[in-house]
């Protein structure tokens, strides 16, 4: 097949690692694989037989005018390439692809419906009930179940992100000295944004005492680290914070976490657990929307607490900094709990739908 993919671009984040991927596979499977991108960023390997295309030259004097040109350089492309199906893999790319009337349009629905502001729903309405729209991906059951209440489509199916492979998981052994820190940490993963709430993990981390056995290290970067340094330093736990900024190559540094701590208050679909439970790291985690509930087995690879419950996250912090027997448990049950996200299953489930 001749397949044709769009995004804002390839810049560090989940939904663009899990693009990538899944471009190599398809790449590797003998499709012709184009991808085109609104920004010229591209921060993860591709597989040099993939085609990528740049929209430049689409400013307009306003918004509404750039939105247009925009438009009309993706609609160019298109025709250029003649796939044989088009995906865009984000929302919003979603509707610049819907606007562009191409028949057998796949959009992946990565945002939570709940999140979005009315007219950003009512743009989507209006786009995404279009008879050319063939399908929508959803990331989760949860984004699924709302969706219905704001399209009439009805071919709405649900495909995961993929977990990692096991030769990724090995990574953490082969990579062993990268270590931000000589002490046992626990991690966060992920932008540091307001929505990941990470000021209530800080104030958890120091409520619980954590610091006295265990540093606690950031990996990613965001308009909130330096609030977050700040409050690291108030807290009088600045020298067991570390910020390691972003990496393309995260696993190393989160393979040898003790265990992953995520706080956010909405969710697509939190790569980073399956990803932490691949290399066998227990994740703590808020019940946010929407996803974390569909991964996390309560007691059996990790535990999920109440959003902004500073409390209850500084106690299961507490217990899975202390209690040594019940970390090796989570960590030893985490793979198995994560096999139906495994790339063979999620690939082909993606293969079914662009067939």
């Amino acid at each position: 097949m001749k397949l044709l993919f769009f995004n804002g671009s390839l810049k560090a984040g989940g939904a663009e690692r899990s693009l990538s991927r899944l471009l190599n596979f398809l790449a590797g499977e003998g499709h012709e694989v184009h991808l085109v991108l609104r920004l010229d960023i591209i921060q993860f390997a591709l597989d040099p037989g993939i085609h990528v295309h740049f929209l430049t030259n689409y400013k307009g004097v306003n918004k509404g005018h750039t939105v247009l040109k925009l438009r009309k350089r993706l609609k160019e492309t298109i025709d250029s390439v003649r796939p044989d199906r088009v995906c865009a893999y984000s929302s919003l790319a979603g509707v610049l692809l819907a606007m562009t009337f191409t028949s057998g349009t796949i959009v992946r629905f990565d945002t939570y419906p709940r999140a979005l502001m009315k007219w950003k729903q009512a743009l989507f309405y209006s786009f995404f009930n279009l008879p050319h729209l063939k399908c929508i991906v959803c990331l989760t059951e949860g984004t699924k179940r709302d969706l219905r209440n704001l399209l009439t489509v009805n071919d709405l199916v649900v495909i995961h992100n993929a977990s990692v492979s096991i030769a990724t998981a090995r990574e953490k052994q082969q990579v062993a000295a990268e270590r931000p820190t000589s002490r046992p940490y626990l991690a966060a993963l992920g932008r540091l944004s307001a929505a990941k709430a990470y000021r209530d993990a800080l104030d958890a981390y120091a409520r619980a005492k954590v610091y006295e056995s265990m540093d606690f290290v950031f990996i990613g970067d965001g308009v909130e680290r330096e609030n977050l340094e700040q409050q690291a330093t108030d807290l009088g736990v600045g020298d067991h914070v570390h910020f390691v900024g972003h990496t393309t190559e995260p696993f190393p540094i989160l393979g040898n976490a003790e265990f992953l701590v995520h706080t956010s208050v909405r969710e697509g679909f939190p790569n980073v657990f399956v990803e932490a439970l691949s290399l066998g790291v227990p994740v703590l985690a808020t019940d946010c929307k929407s996803g974390p509930a569909e991964i996390i087995q309560e007691g059996v690879n990790g535990f999920l607490v109440p959003v902004h419950d500073v409390a209850a996250i500084a106690e299961r912090m507490h217990e899975l900094a202390t209690d040594d027997a019940l970390r090796t448990r989570l960590a030893q049950q985490a793979p198995q709990t994560i096999e139906r996200f495994s790339e063979e299953k999620i690939f082909s489930q993606w293969l079914e739908v662009l067939a």
